[in-house]
Parts: C-alpha cells; sequence; structure tokens
C-alpha cells in the first residue's frame, strides 16, 4: 500500500474557514481551475475572484462573482483564462514571469488576499526528427515534426523552425504539411563554412512557446563504428518514488526501481533492503526480486517512537562482479504538536485507461476527531482539476476513481480534512502521484525484416495497429550515431512526462504548504500560510514507456511497396493502415551493416503510439534483427 506524510496548521475558532486553490501556473490562453471552499459556514458567502498584474493594478483576466451556499456545499469551482489580448492590455509580457490570484470575501475579510502565480507562454511540445544524426558540409538537413498541446493532443504542426549553432541562431526553415496533416516536414541547408553541433527547435512567440529539440552534427568526416562499452553492464538504484517524511506508527513503503544506464528495467533482480535508526528502535533487512518492469516496494510499520531512518538498497551487478547501492534519509513527522495525519492508501498496482482503483482514506489521531464528518479530495492532471469531491468519514473511508486517457502518464490526489478541536483549526491534508501506463505496446507493433530478392535489398516492414493510422518510419545507418549515440531521442523525449506535470513531490510533504505546493497548488487561506514562489521543477521521472509481452509480429508474403519521402533517404510514410500488414520499403540507397529502425504512429483520433527503435545488424552477410 502507499502511505504518503501528511501535515495539519492550526488557527483559532471565530469566522467560518476558507480554501481557494489554483495551479501555480498559468499558462496564457488556457483555462486554469479555481477552486473557492468555505467550511462551517450558516449562510451564505459572496466571493471575487480574478487575476492581476500586481505592478500596475490592472485586471487580467474576467471577475468572477460566486454564490456559496447550502445547495453547493459552500464549494465552487471557476475557470480563469488571461486571454493574449487582454495579457498585452494588462501589461504582461514575457519579461513579466508572474501573476497574482486576487480573492475578497467580505464576509471573512475586507481587504483583497493575494497569491503570486507563475505566467507562462501557453506551451507547446513539439518532437523533431532529423533524417540523419550526422551530416556533411554542403549536405541537406531534412525534418519532420508533430506538435501536441498543454493537454496533450495534436495540434498544428506548421510552425516556423530555428537552427542554433555555437548560440547563435543560422536559419529559419519553416515546417508544412506533407501528406498527413498531423506532421509536418522541411528541410534546410546549412552554409559550409559551418561545422559541429547543431540544435533544431519551434521559433518562439509572444505568448506562446514551444518545447523540444532535435541535435544534429555536420562534420567533415564520417564517423566509423567504434568498439563502446555495452550499457548492460551498468546498473543503478533510484529511490525517488519513495516519500521523505513517515507517519509514525503507520506503514511505510520503500519503492525502488533498478534499470540499466540506457534505462530499460532490470528485471527478476536480487534486492537487499536494509533499515535502520540512529535511535536503534529500528533494524530491518529484507530482500525481494525486482518485478518485470525492474521495480520494487517493500512496506513495513515504523515503530512509533523510530525519529529518522536510514535506507539502503543493494543489488548485485553480475556482469561486474561488483555490488550497486542507494541510500535515503527519511525523516519522521513525529514533531508535530497536534499529533493529526492523514494518510492516501491505494494498491500498487499498473493501471490503464479503463480500470478502476479505490482509494482509502485514514485519520490518525492522539486527540478526539470524531466531529470530523468529511473528507475533501482533488485528481489533478497537467495543472488540470478532473475531480473535485467531499466524502463522508466512516471507519473505512473507500472510493473507486475510473481511469481515464487525462490521467495518462500520472495523475495526483489531494486530500484534506479540517478539524476544531477547543478552538483551534487545522487542515490536515495528504497527497500522492499516481502512473497510468498507455497502450501502446499492444496497439502498435512493427517487426523488420530484410528483402534479398532480384538483386535489391528492400526494407520489409510488418505493422500492426489496432487502429487506423498513418505510420512513419526512419532507418538510419548506426555508424552515423558517432561515439555519444542514443538510438531512443525521439521516444526518450516524448515520454519525458515532467514536460505536462506542475507538482515537485511524489506526495505528502513536511507541512500543510509543501502537501499542496508538492501537488503543483498554490493557495489562499486562514489555515494555512502561503510560502515564497519559488522556480519551477518536477518530480523527475526515471522510466519509459512499459514494455509489455507482445505477440511476434509475422512477415507476411504479401507486400505492399512504399517508396520513401526523400530521394537518398530512408524515412517512409505508410498512410492509413489497419491490422497486420507488411509493407516493402524501397530506397535508392543500399542499406548499411547496421541499420536502426525507429516508427511512431499517429491514429485518426490524434492518439500518438512510438516504438522502441529496433536495429537490424548483418553477421555473416544475414541480417539479423536486434529489439
Amino acid at each position: 500500500m502507499l502511505l504518503c506524510a501528511s501535515w495539519c496548521i492550526s488557527v483559532t475558532e471565530g469566522a467560518p474557514s476558507y480554501l481557494i486553490t489554483a495551479p501555480k501556473i498559468v499558462r496564457v490562453d488556457v483555462k486554469e481551475t479555481v477552486t473557492v471552499q468555505v467550511f462551517e459556514a450558516h449562510e451564505n458567502v459572496d466571493a471575487i475572484i480574478y487575476l492581476m498584474n500586481q505592478i500596475n493594478m490592472m485586471v487580467c483576466s474576467e471577475i468572477h462573482r460566486i454564490n456559496l451556499n447550502h445547495t453547493n456545499n459552500f464549494t465552487d469551482v471557476i475557470l480563469l483564462q488571461v486571454l493574449p489580448e487582454k495579457a498585452a492590455q494588462c501589461g504582461l509580457t514575457i519579461r513579466r514571469l508572474y501573476i497574482t490570484l486576487a480573492a475578497l470575501i467580505p464576509n471573512l475579510f475586507k481587504t483583497r488576499r493575494l497569491v503570486h502565480l507563475h505566467l507562462l507562454p501557453k506551451p507547446y511540445f513539439i518532437f523533431i526528427e532529423t533524417d540523419k544524426p550526422t551530416y556533411q558540409p554542403n549536405d541537406t538537413v531534412r525534418f519532420q515534426t508533430f506538435s501536441l498541446d498543454h493537454e496533450m493532443k495534436l495540434s498544428s504542426c506548421n510552425v516556423k523552425m530555428q537552427i542554433w549553432h555555437s548560440g547563435n541562431v543560422v536559419a529559419e526553415p519553416r515546417s508544412h504539411s506533407q501528406g498527413s496533416e498531423a506532421v509536418c516536414r522541411g528541410e534546410v541547408n546549412i552554409p559550409s563554412s559551418l561545422v559541429g553541433d547543431f540544435e533544431i527547435t519551434g521559433g518562439p512567440s509572444s505568448y506562446y512557446q514551444y518545447k523540444g529539440n532535435s541535435k544534429f552534427q555536420i562534420t567533415e568526416q564520417a564517423y566509423r563504428e567504434e568498439k563502446e562499452e555495452d550499457p548492460i553492464l551498468n546498473i543503478t538504484i533510484n529511490l525517488t518514488k519513495t516519500k521523505r517524511f513517515f507517519i509514525p506508527g503507520a506503514p511505510f513503503q520503500i519503492q525502488a526501481c533498478v534499470t540499466y544506464l540506457d534505462g530499460s528495467p532490470v528485471s527478476e533482480a536480487r534486492i537487499k533492503v536494509g533499515i535502520t535508526s540512529e535511535d536503534k528502535y529500528i533494524n530491518v533487512s529484507k530482500e525481494e526480486f525486482t518485478d518485470s518492469i525492474g521495480e520494487l516496494g517493500i512496506s513495513f510499520k515504523v515503530p512509533e517512537n523510530a525519529s529518522k531512518l536510514h535506507i539502503k538498497v543493494t543489488t548485485e551487478n553480475k556482469a561486474r562482479e561488483t555490488e550497486e547501492s542507494s541510500e535515503i534519509v527519511v525523516e519522521s513527522l513525529a514533531h508535530k504538536t497536534d499529533k493529526a495525519y492523514l494518510s492516501i492508501e491505494l494498491p500498487n498496482v499498473w493501471l490503464y485507461p479503463g480500470d478502476i482503483i479505490y482509494v482509502t482514506l485514514s485519520a490518525f489521531s492522539l486527540l478526539n476527531i470524531s466531529d470530523v464528518n468529511y473528507y475533501y479530495y482533488m485528481v489533478l492532471n497537467k495543472g488540470k482539476l478532473l475531480h473535485f469531491e467531499r466524502i463522508g468519514r466512516s471507519d473505512n473511508t473507500s472510493f473507486p476513481i475510473l481511469i481515464t486517457k487525462d490521467m495518462v502518464p500520472y495523475f495526483r490526489i489531494v486530500a484534506y480534512y479540517i478539524t476544531n478541536i477547543k478552538g483551534n483549526k487545522n487542515i490536515v491534508s495528504d497527497s500522492v502521484r499516481v502512473e497510468v501506463e498507455d497502450l501502446c505496446s499492444s496497439k502498435f507493433q512493427i517487426q523488420p525484416a530484410l528483402n534479398t530478392g532480384n538483386d535489391q535489398r528492400d526494407l520489409l516492414l510488418s505493422v500492426f495497429s489496432d487502429n487506423v493510422a498513418d505510420v512513419f518510419i526512419q532507418a538510419v545507418d548506426s555508424q552515423l550515431y558517432g561515439p555519444n549515440k542514443d538510438m531512443n531521442t525521439l521516444q526518450k523525449v516524448f515520454y519525458t512526462k515532467d514536460l505536462y506535470d506542475f507538482g515537485t513531490s511524489y506526495g505528502g510533504g513536511i507541512d500543510t504548504a509543501e502537501v499542496f505546493e508538492g501537488a503543483g497548488l498554490r493557495f489562499i487561506s486562514d489555515l494555512m500560510e502561503s510560502t515564497g514562489l519559488h522556480e519551477t521543477t518536477t518530480a523527475p521521472w526515471k522510466r519509459g514507456p512499459l514494455a509489455l509481452p507482445r505477440e511476434a509480429v509475422g512477415i507476411m508474403n504479401t507486400h505492399h511497396t512504399i517508396r520513401p519521402v526523400y530521394d537518398h533517404s530512408w524515412v517512409w510514410e505508410i498512410q492509413e493502415t489497419f491490422g497486420k500488414k507488411t509493407y516493402r520499403l524501397t530506397s535508392d540507397i543500399d542499406p548499411p551493416n547496421s541499420w536502426t529502425i525507429s516508427a511512431f504512429s499517429i491514429s485518426k483520433e490524434g492518439e500518438i503510439c512510438i516504438a522502441k527503435p529496433l536495429m537490424m545488424k548483418m553477421v555473416d552477410s544475414i541480417y539479423s534483427s536486434i529489439g
């Protein structure tokens, strides 16, 4: 079970308490969700909410006037948006990286209360793929792109690009749709006088920003394959998913992820876990094995008197005959004066869209909290509020959450309750981040082979797609990657999930503010004090797409011939394929001795799947496919 740390803060009894939350990042031209709550109110409460530029005091959004009452449980959710033209009118520019949420509730406070938020351009995530990683002077650099908006939905790919070299923009080609409307292509000729490292990015605009890049190199000498260290010789242990605080006397879970340097999982690895404390209240050793995706979860009950845990996780690196280890320190929340906690518990299982997961909320307290009747919880994803509910408290409070595509790659649950003990009001909170896998590994598969008949050597590619999709394939001479090759670039960039997250932790926190801030929320409340606005960072994502076992995609006898998108290239596009088919991919240049093949598909519904790159290598004049 996952168990997160919690915190509470107290105020004196008096007027009803209030809690207003907003995402800590406001994006221009995006509707952002703001929640407004009043607790223990007996009559209607009016509130005014808006966004403003605190420098010139100008209003930058629509002004929302809301009424909280018994009918809506004194709760409301509003959408605030800063339109580009409104941003210009109220003096917001890219240089002005902050905006202020303003709230006025005359029944509770006469002077408006403010909290600062980050202001960012509307993000688009552009994925760029060049036809080769390495070029020679006077070569034409060809590229193809697709773009996603802030909700990971396909957007226009007709974008002005920028080519950077030595800190300067040396060219600004434009990508245009050709064939599929979802993918754009372009090309550029770099002056022959320029050699070295280059980067291609999406060009900026006033209130929009393209994130993503692709690197290539122009060199006067072609690379030759060099002997390099096998990445599977190196193993890393990652403990970032393990919480940094524990509730005294409650269960705690250690989460470890063991991978090779290329990110692939180390399955069935024997893991030794040592748990000790300086005060000697605990000294435990356990051994388990990682699962098929290199992960391991170990739960244990923490002694009530333990103050700090030292956790060391080790595994044997059989290839190097060495031992790899990782250590962390986890602190107790027992220093809290009110001794009240909340934990979110949920099964440690793989989740996919369409699944239902049951979440359990449990309160821990040394004081009498029998008058706590309700829990409140939010479900957040990509800065968007998906659910905001109130649920009655019981001895075993549990509720279901239906997993949807909107929750990929992960979502956050923030839960809390309000106590009022001897006139002191407290908010007790907890949060957790929940990962959701996509289904691409079963929806889209490829299997390459080489056709050597009729004195030709064409690529045979068997493609399986469970819905109508356009498929984009690229083959690259593996020698062109050079000594620092990274064959998984497009896949790794696409699965850099932190691009879409506002949060900074895997859940819980040392205090109330950290619980909400760690989930990507800012707030105005009499129950907790807002902290200073820090630079935006995200919790690191250390795992790529889940590779599920799949059926072999066999090569069929009937072949559809596909010619390359460009002359003298190994770039192809297959339009509207469905089911299992084999295609003969032709080219006017011979394949090399070692070929790296990458592919991605875009369905008619806009779903994108990126296959793990495959390598074909010639051994004794015969090509073999390496997964």
